[in-house]
């Protein structure tokens, strides 16, 4: 069936090439084209919004992290100090041309409400999707909820609408796909957009933009009035829907069961998963790039992992929060040892077996340094080449809802909304769940919201997180959250989106932490020991997670949190630029 799922797709792909990219403001077609059919029934319906199911083969998904201070791949071209105003940019045209592939259907639609209605449904959705792609790194854009004819100017011109107006409308669009979808069923299973989907999405939109309205309240990229409030209150509500629903849990259906939730074929029946996709190598349609290649890990990173005792590792090993040191290892195994279980389940270690005939090729000759061991595939009847893999991707899983609500939560007890405040067993139902899926004791039923905070931001190496990024009566609580977040979501693509709605891009400034090998010992001097050293190893190879004097790497405070309008759309409807741009 899933088979059959993808090949409509490749026959439905066709209908995009309708609705391609101009590099006008918004994208048109005239009014003639045979995008502008009418759908009278709901096989053309399915059949139509099939293609966004399609995505471009080649998901580069061991990198998904890059350009932060979680992998050390390069920059992204937003802290380089020469990127400049582009004339047009693909993001923004590709974007409102899949816009209006949406809006096209809603116009053109004649099926009765009564049949129709999940379809509709799920079309609110994709365009709440594309808009949210758009707020992220534009901010504000131009709403259209019209497909616009090729001679109307005016339309054409449709004024930017604040962020605000942005962000409301991506909720209303997901307000509208909730009402109107059905619930998750198991005939069509979770490949499919459904309610659900929809609510795990509500859950990140309204986290997203309620944190960042909050932390960049005074600024430039804030919103007058609003400290985001009402947005985290809706995503705690999204949220609580689905843990209400007792359909989704916190898989454990193996002995390293973070390590094989990311490497399945099939996942139609993980309660873990919302949504997924699937890929198949036998047919080449899509598969997964797996490469190692940008799979590396900064060593900020594996310092995020607690003890088991729920401390900090810099603090166990006696190190001052204000020293300026840092420790390195002089063992490997001292790096892993005692930790967060879900750190061997992540990484591969040197020489670590990853199938019958490969060994991770650590330490030494590689340009690369710890790398992912999660997504990565052994077992080479599985595998396409050395790059690609048919694991099913997941989209949305559980344990990133759990999370939403408990930050949520948190971000609104700081703001004084008592209603919201977080409980010790608010971190059962979260937290609790996460690590106990490896059998974790650091937080047990009936521990103490004191014995979570342990890593709060008090007890942070000087250079993971700065304690004055983090300010207010729950800092330690809400830096807590975002420690564990870090480790459970670690290149799930989170931690760019991450920074900037906490507004911590200071932490991307002047340097980028790369996971490259220094070769031997002796080029490591004093200095660089402060924050590179992985750790020694009996052949006297060390390795840096430090990338010193990248010319033209910054991350800018005045301007770098949102992308510039691209300079055609600012000729021709005269919108105000980004700030700093």
């Amino acid at each position: 069936m899933k088979k059959i799922i993808f090949k409509l797709i490749v026959a439905c792909i066709y209908l995009f090439a309708l609705t391609g990219c101009e590099e006008d403001f918004l994208d048109k077609n005239p009014q003639t084209s045979k995008s502008l059919q009418s759908f009278g029934s709901v096989e053309e319906m399915r059949a139509y919004l099939n293609q966004f199911y399609s995505d471009e083969s080649g998901d580069i998904i061991m990198g998904k992290d890059g350009g932060t201070d979680n992998q050390g791949i390069d920059p992204v071209d937003l802290v380089n100090d020469n990127y400049i105003v582009p004339s047009a940019d693909g993001n923004w045209t590709d974007a409102y041309a899949n816009i209006r592939t949406v809006n096209i259907l809603l116009e053109n639609n004649s099926v009765s409400e009564a049949e129709s209605r999940d379809l509709i449904g799920e079309a609110h959705f994709w365009r709440s999707w594309q808009y949210f792609q758009l707020l992220k790194r534009f901010g504000g854009v131009p709403i259209v909820e019209s497909v616009i004819p090729t001679n109307d100017d005016d339309l054409l011109k449709t004024p930017r609408s604040s962020r605000s107006e942005t962000a409301d409308f991506i909720i209303e669009d997901l307000d509208k796909a909730i009402s109107m979808m059905d619930a998750r069923d198991e005939n069509r299973g979770n490949q499919w957009i459904n309610k659900d989907v929809a609510l795990a999405f509500k859950s990140r939109v309204a986290l997203y933009e309620g944190t960042w309205e909050k932390y960049h309240a005074g600024t430039d990229f804030g919103i007058p009035g609003s400290n985001g409030s009402s947005y985290l209150k809706q995503a705690v509500d999204a949220a609580q829907i689905l843990m209400n629903s007792g359909r989704y849990g916190i898989w454990k259906g193996s002995d390293q069961p973070y390590t094989d939730l990311f490497i399945q074929e099939d996942l139609s029946s993980n309660r873990e998963v919302i949504w997924w996709k699937e890929y198949n190598i036998q047919d080449q349609f899509v598969t997964r790039m797996m490469t190692i290649w940008g799979g590396y890990v900064t060593k900020d990173f594996i310092d995020t992992y607690l003890e088991d005792d729920g401390n900090p590792i810099a603090v166990n090993n006696g190190d001052s929060p204000s020293s300026g040191t840092s420790y390195f290892w002089v063992n490997e195994s001292d790096m892993y040892e005692d930790r967060d279980p879900r750190l061997i389940q992540t990484i591969l270690l040197s020489n670590d077996i990853v199938n019958d005939t490969e060994k991770q090729n650590l330490p030494g000759n590689q340009s690369f340094s710890l790398t992912m061991r999660k997504y990565y595939v052994g077992d080479l009847s599985r595998r396409f080449g050395d790059d690609a893999s048919n694991s099913g991707e997941i989209l949305f899983r559980y344990a990133e809802v759990l999370l939403n609500l408990l930050e949520a939560k948190a971000e609104l007890e700081d703001l004084g909304e008592l209603e919201y405040i977080v409980t010790d067993d608010d971190i059962d139902a979260t937290v609790g769940l996460l690590r106990n899926r490896l059998e974790w004791t650091s937080w047990t039923s009936g521990s103490s919201l004191s014995d979570f905070e342990k890593g709060g931001a008090e007890n942070v190496p000087l250079l993971q997180y700065q304690r004055n990024m983090l300010t207010g009566s729950k800092a330690d609580l809400i830096h807590a959250i975002r420690r564990e977040r870090r480790v459970e979501l670690i290149c799930e693509g989170f931690r760019w989106d991450d920074l900037m709605r906490w507004e911590m891009g200071e932490l991307l400034r002047n340097y980028l932490n790369r996971g490259n090998t220094k070769s031997v010992m002796s080029e490591i001097n004093e200095t660089e020991a402060d924050k590179s050293i992985y750790f020694y190893d009996e052949n006297e190879f060390s390795y840096n997670a430090n990338w010193d004097g990248i010319d033209g790497l910054n991350f800018i405070e005045s301007k770098s949190y949102l992308y510039p309008i691209p300079f055609r759309q600012i000729q021709l409807a005269d919108y105000d630029q980004n700030p700093g741009w």
